[in-house]
């Protein structure tokens, strides 16, 4: 059960950085387009 749970914590992790990255990118995405 702790296995599983580490396992699911992982791929919450994962995602969240995922999430993450992408924000960052559209902000930066968006700031571009304002600038350009």
């Amino acid at each position: 059960n702790t296995k599983r749970n580490f396992i699911v914590d992982g791929l919450f992790y994962q995602l969240l950085i995922e999430h993450q990255k992408r924000s960052t990118g559209d902000k930066v995405r968006h700031y571009l387009k304002i600038f350009s």
